[in-house]
C-alpha cells in the first residue's frame, strides 16, 4: 500500500502509517507515545519490554533522520498494562521539512490510539539552577519560525494560543512524581 503524501494529505498519511505500524507490531492500539531525540535512548531502554522495533521509513511518510544522534526507528513497548510507542528520533523544520512532515509522528501516534503524547527537546533555560542535562516541563512557547504543524487545519483563528497545548493535568502528575 502506498502511503499518501503527509504534506498534501496529512491525516490520510497518518492513518496509513498507523495501519502499517499495527501490522508490523501486531498491536492494534497503543496508549502513550514518546517522541525522543538524541540522548534519550538509555531512558527508552528502561521503559519496559520492547516487543518490536521498526524503521520509521518503512511505515510511510517518514523521511530518514539526518541529525547526528537521532535515530530513525519506532519501538513498541509493553510497560505494565500500557502499550508505548517510542519514536527514536524525529525530523525538524530547520532541516527543510514541511510542518506536516515534522508533525507526522504525532499524527500517526494519535491514529494508532495514543491519547497521551510526550515530546522531548533540548531547550535552554535562564534559570541558573537548571543546568545542562536538567529536566523541565514547558508550559508555553513562542513560535519564532512562522510555520506551524496546524497548517492546513480549518480554523477561523489567525493566532493559535499555545498555552492550551500542554495538558495541565498531565503536567501536575509529572510534577508530583518528580517532587517525590
Amino acid at each position: 500500500m502506498t502511503t499518501p503524501d503527509p504534506i498534501d494529505r496529512p491525516f490520510d498519511a497518518a492513518e496509513a502509517a498507523a495501519e502499517s505500524l499495527a501490522a508490523a507490531t501486531g498491536v492494534a492500539r497503543h496508549d502513550v507515545a514518546l517522541v525522543l531525540g538524541s540522548g534519550w535512548k538509555p531512558a527508552a531502554d528502561r521503559l519496559g519490554e520492547v516487543t518490536a522495533e521498526i524503521p520509521m521509513v518503512e511505515l510511510g511518510g517518514f523521511p530518514a533522520a539526518a541529525v547526528a544522534g537521532h535515530g530513525s526507528t519506532v519501538r513498541s513497548i509493553r510497560a505494565g498494562d500500557r502499550r508505548v510507542l517510542a519514536f527514536m528520533g524525529r525530523v525538524h523544520l530547520y532541516e527543510g521539512h514541511h510542518p506536516n512532515v515534522v508533525a507526522h509522528a504525532v499524527r500517526t501516534a494519535v491514529r494508532a490510539g495514543c491519547s497521551v503524547v510526550v515530546l522531548t527537546n533540548a531547550a535552554g533555560s535562564l534559570v541558573p539552577e537548571v543546568g545542562p542535562g536538567g529536566l523541565m516541563m514547558l508550559s508555553d512557547h513562542i513560535n519564532c519560525v512562522q510555520a506551524s504543524p496546524l497548517f492546513g487545519i480549518a480554523t477561523n483563528k489567525r493566532f493559535v494560543d499555545m498555552v492550551g497545548a500542554y495538558d495541565a493535568d498531565l503536567r501536575k502528575q509529572l510534577k508530583v512524581q518528580s517532587d517525590s
